[in-house]
Formats: C-alpha cells, sequence, structure tokens
C-alpha cells in the first residue's frame, strides 16, 4: 500500500497505557490546524525542483487529508541502507514551532538521538515519492513505543535548558571583562556614574575578535588608567556596541507537555 494511502494508519496504542504514543487520540484544535497549515504551505512553497512535501501541497485534497488526522498518526516505510529508526514531529504546549527527532533504533537499548531539524526531514524522505510502499511491522509498532518515549525526554530535556536563565548568560571573554572591571575602578571625572554603568553593559557580551584585539591593545597602552577607559567609551561608539539584549527563558515543561503530532517508522527491506 504507498504511502498516499496511509493517511487511516493511526499511532499504536496500548491498553493502559497513559505516556508514550497514548495521544493518538487527541485532535488537533484549529489554530494548530492553521498554524501547521501555514507551515506546510510556506515550506512546500520555498521548495525546488518539487519534492513530496511540495506535491502533496499540489496534489489536491491531499493536504486537507494529513491536516485532518488525528495526532499520534503514523506510519513506515523501507528504505535501502537504513537501520530501524522513527522520525516523529512534536508540538511542545502551544509553542507554534514543531520539534523534530530522530532516533535510531538498531539497538533497542541504547537509542541514538538526532534533533537537527534537516537530517529528521532527510530521514524522513520517501524513497519513492508518495507512492512508496507501507511497511511496518508488529515489530515496527512496538519498538515504536520505546522510542517515542526517548524522544519525548529528550525534547523536554533541551527545551528545558533554554528554560533555565543560567544557561542563557553569555561568555564574556576576558578581554571584555577586564574592560568592563577597569571602567568600575577607574570611572573618570567627566564620566557619570550611568555613563559608566551603560559601557560596563556594553562591554560584558560576546564579540568578534576583531573587536578583541582593539579592547586587548587599548588595555595594554601606557595611558592612564581614567584614559584607558575614555578610550573604551570612543571605542564603543566608533564600533556602534550596543548592550546586548537579554534572552527570554522558555517556561519550563515536563514531558506531559510534549505532544506527538505524526510519527513515521523507517526499516530495512526485508
Amino acid at each position: 500500500m504507498p504511502l498516499r494511502t496511509l493517511l487511516s494508519d493511526s499511532a499504536p496504542a496500548r491498553q493502559g497505557r497513559s505516556d508514550s504514543l497514548a495521544l493518538a487520540g487527541a485532535v488537533a484544535d484549529t489554530a494548530v490546524r492553521s498554524r501547521t497549515r501555514t507551515f506546510w504551505l510556506a515550506r512546500s512553497r520555498s521548495l525546488s525542483p518539487p519534492t513530496p512535501l511540495r506535491e502533496g501541497h499540489e496534489s489536491g485534497d491531499l493536504i486537507d487529508r494529513v491536516l485532518g488526522l488525528p495526532w499520534g498518526s503514523g506510519s513506515g516505510m523501507a528504505r535501502v541502507g537504513a537501520a530501524r529508526g522513527y522520525v516523529f514531529c512534536a508540538q511542545i504546549g502551544d509553542h507554534p514551532r514543531p520539534a523534530f527527532r530522530y532516533v535510531e533504533m538498531a539497538d533497542p537499548l541504547n537509542p541514538v538521538i538526532i534533533d537537527d531539524t534537516l537530517t529528521c526531514l532527510a530521514q524522513a524522505q520517501p524513497p519513492e515519492g508518495p507512492d512508496t510502499e507501507r511497511a511496518l511491522d508488529g515489530d515496527g509498532h512496538r519498538l515504536a513505543f520505546d522510542a517515542w518515549t526517548a524522544a519525548r525526554a529528550h525534547i523536554a530535556a533541551e527545551w528545558n535548558v533554554a528554560a533555565d536563565p543560567a544557561n542563557l548568560q553569555p561568555t564574556v571573554p576576558k578581554a571584555m571583562r577586564d574592560a568592563a572591571a577597569l571602567v568600575q575602578s577607574s570611572r573618570p571625572p567627566s564620566m557619570t556614574l550611568e555613563e559608566a554603568d551603560t559601557l560596563v553593559d556594553v562591554l560584558e557580551a560576546p564579540y568578534p575578535e576583531r573587536t578583541l584585539r582593539q579592547v586587548r591593545r587599548l588595555l595594554a597602552s601606557t595611558a592612564t588608567a581614567s584614559d584607558k577607559v575614555a578610550a573604551l567609551a570612543q571605542l564603543a561608539t566608533e564600533l556602534g556596541l550596543e548592550p546586548s539584549t537579554p534572552l527570554e527563558p522558555l517556561p519550563e515543561v515536563d514531558e506531559d507537555d510534549v505532544h506527538l503530532v505524526c510519527w513515521l517508522a523507517i526499516v530495512p527491506p526485508a
């Protein structure tokens, strides 16, 4: 059966199991479907030459049939040279950007997880386009639970790295730290306290090596400390340096906030 006719496939289900792919029964709400449609259309129109995604957009009602699937729907395909693996598309809370994971299950006890979006989409590329034959056996369904468990935990953990403000602090090079410390200790009389604080905020940020070389050269000069601070202020103005905008941490999530949208199993040919 070709993949284009697989739209009735659903995620594997296990009685009494509330984790893994139990989200198969959830149906996408209207807002999410609208965002998904926008993403699909924008992505498909940007692809040239034609690909299965673009062809799917141009094939009449296929996009509506895909968007009408219940969340958690999935299928499988065989590809020459492939190890057994799974591509998952997930949504984190109500965040509009999808999360992708490829989980290689050549060794089910040690799944290998890849989070690069292009790699995941490449793994999901049907070798014969929409007419690729379906390949999904009992083992494929069974291992999907374990693969999704691993993928969901990985998605939540990676998301929460960006939810911790400590992980969002930039690494400030030593030259910039030294320059900021000099401003704090040797503010010239002509510089107001507010100006000094702003200059410190400007300096305490990562910059390219070209800027760092200029700051190092200035710090190593024989000028007095207050003159160096004045020169740092002039350099910052000449280079157009601005205080960096603090990154807003993401809201912390747990695995229950990671919702499975769809999945695809990849298996070696029989």
